[in-house]
């Protein structure tokens, strides 16, 4: 079976990274007055779900976007709660823009993560998923499990342009193109040709 790109303007519309005009910061007082658990956890009035945590370079944070969005935004802070980086993630794969700033705001670093794919990017996978009834594109039904954790889990070989999509729970399945090489607990599991589109596996 074979799926072909999904058109340009479908893309154009997930895919919203830009640049920061103001200096980002995270608010480290309403970090520590938050924190619980290891970490503090926010919930905003149009759904979007903050997590933030404290390591020994500074701050991660992770914002997840309201269904039927997809994509989440992972930053990491300094110490002082300056923007370090900024990257928009698709499951666990980097797509759209990602930054790097210094101490002050400015930019040191751009990267087109789109460029890493082949012809199949990750709205041919979203397209993929719906087709197989993984996943409802209009509401995002099937992509979170109850306790807000991904449900399901998708990976992009640079190498082999070979796309992984597996859902997290469910009977062991073993492939040598996975991850890491190992067994793998899913309920399904794709592999898919990233240039041409054709399921390898499944």
């Amino acid at each position: 079976m074979f799926f072909h790109s999904c058109s340009g303007q479908n893309e154009k519309e997930i895919n919203t990274t830009k640049k920061n005009e103001k200096m980002k910061k995270i608010d480290i007082d309403k970090f520590k007055k938050n924190w619980s658990k290891g970490g503090a956890f926010f919930s905003l009035s149009d759904g979007t779900k903050i997590e933030q945590y404290e390591t020994d370079d500074g701050f991660d944070e992770i914002i997840k976007k309201p269904l039927p969005s997809f994509l989440s935004e992972y930053n990491t802070y300094y110490k002082d709660g300056n923007l370090k980086s900024s990257t928009i993630v698709f499951s666990e794969v980097s797509v759209g823009k990602s930054f790097e700033y210094n101490k002050v705001g400015k930019i040191i670093s751009e990267k087109n993560e789109d460029l890493k794919f082949g012809k199949i990017k990750y709205t041919d996978i979203l397209k993929i998923l719906n087709e197989k009834n993984h996943l409802d594109l209009k509401t995002g039904k099937g992509w979170y499990k109850d306790n807000g954790d991904l449900a399901i889990s998708i990976n992009f070989n640079e190498t082999n342009y070979l796309w992984t999509i597996r859902s997290s729970e469910g009977i062991i399945t073993y492939s040598k193109n996975s991850p890491a090489g190992q067994g793998l607990k899913s309920n399904f599991y794709y592999e898919i040709d990233g240039n041409s589109g054709k399921i390898l596996k499944e």
